[in-house]
């Protein structure tokens, strides 16, 4: 019998498979007429075509690649100031409002000022990546440190530890598993505002390849980088699951599955 969580996986794969069926009926007995709507047997081919060409591959790892550096930078900066502002009642009363309003910027809105100030550079792609992969990880390492049990923070004291030993040995282990949702919920956001930035003008990477193949009339080929757009979140997702089940307990790993 196949594990509990293996199974669910298995059933989460049920809807989007009755969906590309019912797509492919509705296309093929004429309920859906749109010229320039194509059907999975289409979109599938036209995957094929730019994977055998080699622009599939070259376009995924230069988003890719972007996408992490922004991630990395961000999870950096993010864990940093957000161990900093926690630690610091004054400083969390001081700043959590400029942070709540900063954060509450729509990130897409801001490429146009990225364009203005970056150009249509890679810079660009890593700034609006970076920028939206850092709230939820400074947001959640505050929350974390915030919410370290006194009773933590009273073995501190009694076993005489210093501030840098407190925050290596209690503060930060325990504050882990809300840090690890914002890591994962801040590498999402950066491979999908890499994508936004590459479809406004950067030449490279799966964004510009989408908006060249629609702007081409090559509807095959743009719903084929919107899967694969789908997939690389998925693996990215799946991955970090897995090295979070590797470096952190198990009662970590479940909390950031939930």
């Amino acid at each position: 019998m196949a594990p509990p969580n293996r199974q669910i996986r298995l059933i989460g794969w049920i809807a989007p498979t009755i969906l590309v069926v019912l797509w492919q009926l509705s296309i093929d007995i004429g309920l859906i007429r749109f010229r320039y709507f194509p059907t999975p047997v289409a979109v599938a081919r036209a995957l094929y075509t730019i994977a055998l060409s080699g622009a599939l591959y070259k376009n995924t790892a230069h988003t890719v690649l972007v996408a992490l550096i922004a991630w990395a930078i961000a999870s950096v900066l993010g864990v940093a100031v957000g161990l900093v502002v926690g630690l610091s009642v004054p400083l969390w009363k001081g700043v959590m409002a400029s942070i709540d309003v900063l954060r509450s910027l729509p990130i897409i809105a801001l490429v146009p000022v990225g364009v203005i100030i970056f150009g249509f550079t890679l810079k660009l792609e890593i700034v609006i990546g970076a920028y939206a992969a850092i709230w939820p990880t400074l947001v959640n390492t505050v929350t974390g440190v915030r919410q370290t049990r006194i009773e933590l923070l009273d073995v501190g004291k009694m076993l005489r530890m210093s501030a840098l030993e407190r925050l290596r040995k209690l503060i930060f282990p325990s504050s882990l598993p809300v840090i690890m949702v914002g890591l994962r919920l801040g590498l999402g956001l950066s491979l999908v505002l890499t994508v936004v930035s590459e479809i406004v003008g950067t030449p490279h990477g799966i964004g510009n390849a989408l908006i060249s193949a629609e702007q081409a009339l090559h509807p095959g080929q743009m719903f084929a980088y919107i899967l694969v757009v789908g997939l690389v979140g998925y693996l990215l997702n799946g991955v970090f699951l897995y090295a979070a089940r590797i470096f952190s307990p198990s009662e970590r790993s479940r909390e950031i599955s939930r």
